[in-house]
């Protein structure tokens, strides 16, 4: 089976003799791609919201766990009961 692929690459400028010399994109501070700066973006505001969303769900689970023993300590504590009366 044989496949024929004709595409036409974006990167190649048109003309047939600049096709010897690809426009490569430029780099931010030699490090990052210009066009995937959006994407780069958008991953570091994701990062940021979903850590500061585990916190907050993290301290929701770590109140809820921490409710039954307070309430336990409350129900162990002695109370006084309505027949004894405080002596001063």
């Amino acid at each position: 089976m044989l496949i024929s692929v004709c595409a036409l690459f974006p990167w190649f400028p048109s003309g047939q003799t600049d096709k010897q010399l690809p426009v490569l994109d430029p780099y931010i501070l030699n490090i990052f791609p210009r066009s995937l700066l959006p994407t780069g973006g958008y991953l570091v505001i994701l990062a940021v919201l979903s850590w500061y969303l585990s916190g907050c769900i993290w301290q929701g689970l770590y109140h809820i766990s921490q409710a039954p023993e307070e309430q336990d300590a409350t129900l162990n504590s002695p109370r006084p009961s309505a027949r004894t009366k405080k002596v001063a």
